[in-house]
């Protein structure tokens, strides 16, 4: 949260913290997994190139930078303003003041409906064109999105 934190104005209040679903960690496991196998592949039946340990390499060099990815990415809703900040050494991100907030939706896959995870998207229109900010594959996101409504109306 150093962004966030960093950036807050003088009455300014962090009100809600999104926490990231288990299943965006799920990809990077999955490729951890991927590269032992190709590892045990050329340890067991003994390729001379080795071209499955450069594979296994490269692959676990992708697992460690989508792992730091989502380390680094930042989202929360504070009294004033919503907040995405994502990247790891150039970042990129997107804030909306809350007064310019024309709606907050929940997008659900169907597997996201069964392990309760999906995007927070909130969009204001604003200068001729909608902005949308979207907090993609967060914890429990209906419960989410009526934490987020009931802090930024102030219950």
């Amino acid at each position: 949260m150093s962004y966030v934190k960093d950036t807050l104005q003088n009455d300014e209040k962090i009100l809600v913290v999104p926490e990231l679903h288990w299943i965006n960690y799920c990809l990077s496991f999955l490729t951890v997994i991927g590269a032992l196998v190709l590892v045990a592949a050329d340890l067991y039946f003994k390729f001379s190139d080795h071209g499955l340990l450069l594979i296994a390499a490269f692959m676990i060099i992708y697992a460690g930078y989508m792992i730091l990815y989502l380390k680094f990415k930042e989202m929360a809703v504070t009294n004033k303003r919503v907040v995405l900040r994502k990247g790891i050494i150039a970042s990129d991100g997107d804030e909306m003041k809350n007064i310019a907030l024309t709606g907050i939706e929940v997008e659900q896959t169907v597997l996201g409906r069964i392990l309760n995870y999906g995007n927070i998207c909130f969009t204001s229109a604003g200068s001729g064109r909608l902005m949308r900010v979207v907090f993609a594959d967060v914890k429990n996101p209906r419960a989410l999105k009526a934490r987020i409504e009931d802090a930024i109306e102030g219950k």
